[in-house]
């Protein structure tokens, strides 16, 4: 592997590991996923420390290095997204499990509340725009 590809390999697993820490002690990312990325820190520092593992998979794709390397990056991009989604799909459901819960404790209170301090249901927007 060429020193100048090796630089960059330190370079990018440098920013990330130093990226996500700050992203997590402001809060702004939470440890979970923070895994995810610091994975993808560690991976890149292996890759320079190591130059044979690049080599072996060069070896065994029978790519190139610039080939192999988009493969590396669409795995890890294709990684990523499945988590997300994963995330965004169980989110979506608790958002509609807590939203048919707000609902139901509205009724609730309603049916234990004065018919004069009900809350009347706001009225519908009008198609004045």
């Amino acid at each position: 592997m060429k020193l100048q590809v090796a630089l960059s390999f330190v370079a990018i697993g440098l920013f990330f590991a130093l990226l996500v820490l700050e992203l997590v002690r402001r809060r702004r990312l939470r440890p979970e996923y923070a895994l995810l990325w610091s994975g993808m820190a560690v991976a890149a520092l292996l890759l320079a420390a190591f130059p044979q593992v690049m080599e072996w998979l060069v070896r065994l794709t029978g790519m190139d290095y610039r080939s192999t390397a988009i493969v590396i990056v669409f795995i890890f991009t294709a990684v990523m997204l499945i988590n997300f989604t994963v995330i965004i799909s169980r989110q979506g459901a608790r958002i509609i499990r807590l939203t048919q819960e707000i609902a139901l404790l509205r009724l609730r209170l309603d049916q234990h509340r004065p018919p004069a301090d009900r809350a009347e249901p706001p009225p519908p927007p009008s198609g004045s725009a």
